[in-house]
C-alpha cells in the first residue's frame, strides 16, 4: 500500500512544473460572459455545444470580478421570463454563461473540483499542463468534467468531480460553461482544498497576464489504473484489502482515486497513451477508473463447494470470491484474443486504427441479477450483498449507470473478430457495438454450456475459463447482439452508419432506465424463486434484482411444480416457497432474436441500411413500460394481488408497480345492444353508449417471426422498403393519437373533419398528431408478388401498400372506404364539406402507427398515403394522440340502477364510479357489429344527434371507485379512501392524471348501457366514469374467488378480507388478457370487423408503449410459437401483438378445450377453428361465403 501511494506522489510531483507563473495579477474573480439561448431549444444536447456551440446565438453581457457564481431560480416551463442575474437583466428562462479565469492556489496539494448542481447542464475545464495563455478560451476546449440533465431537460444532472495536484502560486486556466434551456435554472460549483476545506467563494480566481505566452493546446491528461488478474492459486479472485487475510487465495486491487497520471508523447514503442494520442502507436490502452463503484459476478457452476461472489465485507467467508471495485465515470478496455500482432484497446475516437478494438465505459448505479438455471449445487441462487454467503451459491452484480458493454462474437469463423467504435464498425468482417442508455444492466448465464465452468466474470478474470460473459451497460446508446448460430460467413452487429456492409446486421436502440428479470421455468431445484434483498437466503433458491424506480415486469412460471407459486413484495418475499420480485426503473425495451429461424441470414439492421441485406429488423423504443402476467393455473383457492405490506398474508401474492400514461380499450365481447359507439368529450352522455380513449406517447416493440416460411422477411428503412418482398419499418416518436370511425353508422355521411369543420355533418372525427413518426408493417403473406411499403408517390403502384408520412401542422384527409356516394375524396380543411365524405387529420409532432390486414380477401388490401387512400378497396389510417385513461364498467351488476357519478355524488347510490380526466384527448373506436347502417363519431356539439355516443372528459386529481361486479350484498359500492372498509366490498383506484380507458359492459341487462360525462352520469342506468390522478392505487377483485365476499381494498385495508388485490400503476402501461374459461365454444380475440361472428369476441386496441408476446408453454400442437401477422394461421398455435407506441401484453388461454386456441392478427381472426365452432355447419358455410 505504501509503495502504491509513493508511486502516486512521485507521479504527481512530476507535474509540479505543469502550472504557469503569472507575471501580473490584473484582478480577482471570474470574467462572466452571457450568451443568448433559444427558449426550449434542444441544442444544448448537441455535440460540442458546451465546447463552442454556445457562442453561436450571440453575446448579451460581459462582467468582471465575479467571485460568487452560484444561483437558483424556480420558474414555470415554456414561458419567457426576465429577471436579474449578477446585476444583469436577461431571460433567466433561457441563457448560457461562460466563466473564465486562472486559479492560483494558496497551498500545494490535491484539489478536487466539483459541479454540485447544474440545471440544465455545465462543464468545467481545468488546465493542469501548459495553458500559459492570456486568452483562457484558447486552451480550455477539453473539459475535465461535464454534467447535463436528460435530453430536453428530463431527470436531474448528476454531481461530477475532477481531481488534480496543484502547486501554490502557479496559475491554472479554468473555464466553466452553463446553460438553461427552459424553466428552472441552477448552478453550484465548488472545490475541496488539500486541507479538506470546501470552498464556494472564489477569491483565488484571478485575471492574469504572462510575460511569455504559450497558447499551444495542452495535451489530454489520463489517469490509468490497472488490475491484477492472474492469480496462481486454485481460487482466483479479487478481494478488498480488509478481507485478504480470511482466504487462502487473495488478490488485492487497490484503486486510488485519480492515482496515476500518464502523459506520453507519440513514439514507436508500445505503451499507454492519453486518449488524444491513442492510435498513433501500434498498441494503445487507456483505462480511466475513478472511485465509488463495485461490480461482483460469481461463476455459476464452479467446481468448489461454496463458490460465489460477495460484497467487500463478506468476501473471504467462502473459498471463491470475486470483487471488482469500479469507480464512476470510467473507461475499461480489454482486448479479446486477436491473432493479430498488435491487438489493443483504444479510446472511442481512435478505435479502429488497429484491427482489434474494444471499448467499455461504465458509470455508477445499476444492478441486474439472474440465478443460474441448472446449477448442480443444492442451494443455487443470487443474493443481496448483505445476505451473500448464507447459501453456497451467490451472485451479486452492482453496476453504475452510464455504461457501455461490448461482447465479441463468441463462435466467429473469422480470423479477427472484435468490437469497434461506431465510426469504425464495418472495417473488419466481425463487428459488435453495444451502447446502452443509463441505469440498466442485463446479465444472463449460458443455461446449458458444454464447458465445465461457464459463468460471468469480471473483465480481469474473463478468459480464465473457457466460457466468459461480461455485461456492463452505459447510457443513451445502442445495444447490438449478433445472431448466435448464423450460417452466413460474416454475421455481426454494426453501428447505424455501417449496418449493411455485411450480410448480418443487428441494431437495437434502447432508451434509458430498464431491467427485465425472468425466473428459470423448469428449475431442477425444489424451491426456485426470486426474493428481496432482506429475505434472500431464507429459501433455497433466491434471485434479487435491484433496479431504479418506476417500472416492473413480472412473469409467473407457467407450470410450476410447487404448491404455492407466486410473486411477493420485497418485505414478504420468502414467506412462501416460491417468490419472485422485480423492481425495474422506467424507460425499457427488450429485444429477442428468433431462436430457431429456418432462414439463412436473419438479422436486424439500422434504418438507413435496412434493405441492403435480405433479413432486416429495426426496433426503436422509447421509455416507460410494464408488463405483468398472472399465474394462469394456480392450485390455490384464493390467488390474488396485494399491496407490498400485505403481500404474504395469503399463499399466492402478486404485486405490480407500473409507470403512468397509458390506455387500454376493449370492445364488449357479447353485447346485446344494437348500436354501441364512441364520441367526443362534450357530447358523451347524450347517447346511451359513450367511449373516449386518449393515449400518451413513447414506445414500440417489434419482434420478427421466428419461423417465417418466406425467404427473406425483414424490416427496412422507409427508403429501402420495397426492395425485397417483405418489409417492416417501425419509427415511433412520442405524443400520439388514434382515431377509428365506427364502421356501420346509421347516418349517410360519416367522416372526419378539421376542428373548425367538425360538427357541420353528423359524423366527425378529428385527430391531431405530432410530426416525425411513422410505423409501417407490410403484409408478409400477401397473395401478390410484390407486397411492401412505399413512399407516398409510389403508394398504390403495387397491390400491397403501407405508408405513413406525417409532417407537422398539415392536413390529412381520408375518405370512407365503402361509401355509397360517387365522389368520395379527401379535402383540405377549407374544402371539407364540399364533398359528401370528408376526413381531416391535423398532425402535430410525434407519432403514427398503421397496420395493414395480413390476409384480406380483397385483391389489393393495404394502407396508403392520404392522397392514395381509396384508390384500392382496403384502406386503413390510424393516428394516435397522447395522454390516457382506463375505465372498466361492472360487467354483471345485479343492481337495477348502477351508474357513475361525480365526486360529490359518489356514495349516493350503491354503485359509484367517477372519472375526471384532463381535456384535449379523444380516441374513437367503431362498434364492430352495429345494427345501424352508418354509425359514427361526432364532435362534442353533435354528440347525441345519433343513437350511439361515447365521450369521457377527465380532469386531473380525482378518485376512481369501481364496485365488485358479483357482490352478494345488496348495497355493494366503492367509496372514497377514507370510507373504504365501511362496507364489505371496497375498491379504490387512484391513478395519475391524463389517462382514460372505457370498456362497455359485455352482458348488461339494460337496454341503453353507456358511459357519460360527470355531469350526465346517472341520467341513464349504466354509467362509468374514471378519473385517474397520479401516484395512487388500483385494485381489482379476484374474478373467481371461493369466498362469499371477495373484494379489493385500499392498501391500509388490504388483508381485512381473505381475497385482496392491489395494483399500483405508475405511468405508461397496459395489459390485456382474454377470458381463459369462457362457456362458449370459440373463445378468442378478434378484429373489430370480425367481432360478433363468434359468440365470444374480445378486441384490444392499445395505445403506444410496448408489447410482449409469449406462446403457450405446453401446446399440444407441434409448432407453437409467435409469428408475424402474415404467418399467423400457418401453424396451429399463433400469437401476434401489433401495438402502437405505449405498451400491451397479450397471453392466449393456456389450457383451452379447443384444438387451436390463440390470439391472431385481425385478418386471421375467425379463419382458423377457434372462432367458428359455436355455429352450425350451414351457418359456417354462409359466413364463409359472405366473406
Amino acid at each position: 500500500m505504501f509503495l502504491q501511494w509513493l508511486v502516486l506522489l512521485i507521479s504527481l510531483t512530476g507535474l509540479v512544473s505543469a502550472g504557469c507563473q503569472p507575471s501580473k495579477i490584473l484582478g480577482t474573480g471570474f470574467k462572466a460572459v452571457g450568451y443568448r439561448y433559444p427558449l426550449a431549444s434542444k441544442k444544448g444536447w448537441e455535440k460540442d455545444f458546451l465546447q463552442k456551440g454556445y457562442k453561436e446565438d450571440g453575446e448579451i453581457f460581459s462582467i468582471d470580478g465575479l467571485t460568487d457564481i452560484a444561483f437558483h431560480y424556480t420558474i414555470r416551463n415554456n414561458r419567457l421570463t426576465w429577471n436579474y442575474l449578477y446585476g444583469q437583466h436577461l431571460t433567466i428562462s433561457n441563457f448560457t454563461i461562460e466563466y473564465t479565469g486562472f486559479f492560483v492556489p494558496d497551498e500545494s496539494g490535491v484539489y478536487t473540483w466539483l459541479i454540485d448542481k447544474a440545471d440544465d447542464g455545465a462543464a468545467l475545464s481545468l488546465v493542469t499542463i501548459g495553458g500559459c495563455c492570456n486568452e483562457v478560451d484558447g486552451v480550455t476546449s477539453n473539459f475535465a468534467i461535464s454534467t447535463v440533465r436528460g435530453f430536453a431537460g428530463t431527470g436531474a444532472a448528476s454531481s461530477k468531480s475532477t481531481t488534480a495536484y496543484l502547486t501554490k502560486g502557479l496559475a491554472y486556466a479554468i473555464k466553466i460553461v452553463t446553460f438553461n434551456w427552459n424553466g428552472p435554472s441552477a448552478l453550484a460549483v465548488s472545490y475541496v482544498s488539500p486541507s479538506g476545506e470546501k470552498v464556494t467563494h472564489f477569491d483565488h480566481i484571478h485575471q492574469v497576464t504572462f510575460e511569455t505566452e504559450n497558447c499551444k493546446k495542452p495535451p489530454v491528461v489520463t489517469t490509468t489504473t490497472s488490475y491484477g488478474t492472474n492469480s496462481l492459486r486454485p481460487t482466483p479472485g479479487i478481494y478488498p484489502d480488509s478481507d485478504c487475510s480470511h482466504d487462502s487465495t487473495c488478490t488485492v486491487v487497490f484503486v486510488p482515486p485519480q492515482t496515476t497520471t500518464t502523459v506520453t508523447t507519440t513514439g514507436p514503442s508500445h505503451g499507454t497513451y492519453t486518449p488524444s494520442e491513442c492510435g498513433n502507436v501500434d498498441t494503445c490502452t487507456v483505462v480511466v477508473v475513478p472511485p465509488q463503484t463495485t461490480t461482483v459476478t460469481s461463476s455459476p457452476n464452479n467446481i468448489y463447494t461454496a463458490p460465489g461472489t460477495f460484497t467487500p465485507s463478506d468476501c473471504g467467508q467462502v473459498d471463491t470470491c470475486t470483487v471488482v471495485v469500479v469507480p464512476p465515470q470510467t473507461t475499461t478496455i480489454t482486448s479479446p484474443d486477436s491473432e493479430h500482432s498488435v491487438p489493443g484497446t483504444f479510446t472511442p475516437s481512435n478505435c479502429g486504427k488497429v484491427d482489434t478494438c474494444t471499448v467499455v465505459v461504465v458509470p455508477p448505479h445499476t444492478t441486474t441479477v439472474t440465478s443460474p438455471p441448472d446449477n448442480a449445487h443444492s442451494y443455487p441462487g443470487t443474493f443481496t450483498p448483505s445476505e451473500c454467503g448464507e447459501v453456497d451459491t451467490c451472485t451479486v452484480l452492482v453496476v453504475p449507470p452510464q455504461t457501455t458493454t461490448t461482447t465479441l462474437d463468441p463462435d466467429s469463423i473469422h480470423s479477427a473478430p472484435g468490437t469497434y467504435t461506431p465510426t469504425e464498425c464495418g472495417k473488419v468482417d466481425t463487428c459488435t457495438v453495444v451502447v446502452v442508455p443509463p441505469q440498466t444492466t442485463t446479465v444472463t448465464s449460458p443455461p446449458n454450456s458444454i464447458h465445465s465452468a461457464p459463468g460471468t466474470f469480471t473483465p480481469t478474470e474473463c478468459g480464465t475459463v473457457d466460457t466468459c460473459t461480461v455485461v456492463v451497460v452505459p447510457p443513451q446508446t445502442t445495444t447490438v447482439t449478433s445472431p448466435p448460430n448464423s450460417v452466413n460467413p460474416a454475421p455481426g452487429t454494426f453501428t447505424p452508419t455501417e449496418c449493411g456492409t455485411v450480410d448480418t446486421c443487428t441494431v437495437v436502440v434502447v432508451p434509458p432506465q430498464t431491467t427485465t428479470v425472468t425466473s428459470p421455468p423448469n428449475s431442477v431445484n425444489s424451491a426456485p424463486g426470486t426474493f428481496t434483498p432482506s429475505d434472500c437466503g431464507k429459501v433455497d433458491t433466491c434471485t434479487v434484482t435491484v433496479v431504479p424506480p418506476q417500472t416492473t415486469t413480472i412473469t409467473a412460471p407457467p407450470n410450476s411444480i410447487h404448491s404455492v407459486p407466486g410473486t411477493y413484495t420485497p418485505s414478504d418475499c420468502g414467506k412462501v416457497d416460491t417468490c419472485t420480485v422485480v423492481v425495474v426503473p422506467p424507460q425499457t425495451t427488450t429485444v429477442t432474436s428468433p431462436p430457431n429461424s429456418i432462414h439463412s441470414a436473419p438479422g436486424t439492421f439500422i434504418p438507413s441500411d435496412c434493405g441492403i441485406v435480405d433479413t432486416c429488423t429495426v426496433v426503436i423504443v422509447p421509455p416507460q413500460t410494464t408488463t405483468v402476467t398472472s399465474n394462469p393455473n394456480s392450485f390455490h383457492p384464493a390467488p390474488g394481488t396485494f399491496t407490498p405490506t400485505d403481500c404474504g398474508v395469503i399463499a399466492t401474492c402478486t404485486v405490480v408497480i407500473v409507470p403512468p400514461q397509458t390506455t387500454t380499450v376493449t370492445t364488449p365481447p357479447n353485447s346485446v345492444h344494437s348500436s354501441p359507439g364512441t364520441y367526443t368529450p362534450t357530447e358523451c352522455g347524450h347517447a346511451d353508449t359513450c367511449t373516449v380513449v386518449v393515449v400518451p406517447p413513447q414506445t414500440t416493440t417489434v419482434t420478427s417471426s421466428p419461423n417465417s416460411v418466406l425467404s427473406s422477411p425483414g424490416t427496412y428503412t422507409p427508403t429501402d422498403c420495397g426492395i425485397i418482398d417483405t418489409c417492416t419499418v417501425v419509427v415511433v416518436p412520442p405524443q400520439t393519437t388514434t382515431v377509428t370511425t365506427p364502421p356501420n353508422s346509421a347516418h349517410p355521411v360519416p367522416g372526419t373533419f378539421t376542428p373548425t369543420e367538425c360538427g357541420n355533418i353528423d359524423t366527425c372525427t378529428v385527430v391531431v398528431i405530432p410530426p416525425q413518426t411513422t410505423t409501417v408493417t407490410s403484409n408478409p403473406d400477401s397473395v401478390h408478388a410484390i407486397p411492401g411499403t412505399y413512399t407516398p408517390t409510389d403508394c398504390g403502384i403495387i397491390d400491397t401498400c403501407t405508408v405513413v408520412v406525417v409532417p407537422p401542422q398539415t392536413t390529412t384527409v381520408t375518405n370512407a372506404p365503402g361509401t355509397s356516394y360517387p365522389s368520395p375524396g379527401t379535402f383540405t380543411p377549407t374544402e371539407c364539406e364540399h364533398a359528401d365524405t370528408c376526413t381531416v387529420v391535423v398532425v402535430p409532432p410525434q407519432t403514427t402507427t398503421i397496420t395493414s390486414p395480413p390476409n384480406s380477401i380483397k385483391p389489393t388490401p393495404g394502407t396508403y398515403t392520404p392522397s392514395d387512400c381509396g384508390v384500392v378497396d382496403t384502406c386503413t389510417v390510424v393516428v394516435i394522440p397522447p395522454q390516457t385513461t382506463t375505465v372498466t364498467s361492472g360487467p354483471n351488476s345485479i343492481n337495477p340502477a348502477p351508474g357513475t357519478f361525480t365526486p360529490s355524488d359518489c356514495g349516493i347510490v350503491d354503485t359509484c364510479t367517477v372519472v375526471v380526466v384532463p381535456p384535449q384527448t379523444t380516441t374513437v373506436t367503431s362498434g364492430p357489429n352495429s345494427l345501424h347502417s352508418f354509425p359514427g363519431t361526432y364532435t362534442p356539439s353533435d354528440c347525441g344527434i345519433i343513437d350511439t355516443c361515447t365521450v369521457l372528459v377527465v380532469p386531473p386529481q380525482t378518485t376512481t371507485v369501481t364496485s365488485g361486479p358479483n357482490s352478494l350484498h345488496v348495497s355493494p359500492g366503492t367509496y372514497t379512501p377514507s370510507d373504504c372498509g365501511i362496507v364489505d366490498t371496497c375498491t379504490v383506484v387512484v391513478v395519475p392524471p391524463q389517462t382514460t380507458t372505457v370498456t362497455s359492459g359485455p352482458n348488461s341487462l339494460h337496454s341503453f348501457p353507456g358511459t357519460f360525462t360527470p355531469t350526465e352520469c346517472g341520467i341513464v342506468d349504466t354509467c362509468t366514469v374514471v378519473v385517474v390522478p397520479p401516484q395512487t392505487t388500483t385494485v381489482t377483485a379476484s374474478p373467481n374467488s371461493i369466498n362469499p365476499a371477495p373484494g379489493t381494498f385500499t392498501p391500509s385495508d388490504c388483508g381485512i378480507v381473505d381475497t385482496c388485490t392491489v395494483v399500483v400503476v405508475p405511468p405508461q402501461t397496459t395489459t390485456v388478457t382474454s377470458a381463459q374459461n369462457s362457456d362458449h365454444s370459440t373463445p378468442g380475440t378478434f378484429t373489430p370487423s370480425d367481432c360478433g361472428i363468434v359468440d365470444t369476441c374480445t378486441v384490444m386496441v392499445v395505445p403506444p408503449q410496448t408489447t410482449t408476446v409469449t406462446s403457450p408453454p405446453n401446446s399440444a400442437n407441434p409448432a407453437p410459437g409467435t409469428f408475424t401477422p402474415s404467418d399467423c394461421g400457418i401453424i396451429d398455435t399463433c400469437t401476434v401483438v401489433v401495438v402502437p407506441p405505449q405498451t400491451t401484453t397479450v397471453t392466449s388461454a393456456p389450457n383451452s378445450d379447443h384444438s387451436a386456441p390463440g390470439t391472431y392478427t385481425p385478418t386471421d381472426c375467425g379463419i382458423i377453428d377457434t372462432s367458428w365452432t359455436a355455429y352450425a355447419p350451414a351457418r359456417k358455410r354462409a359466413l364463409l361465403e359472405s366473406l
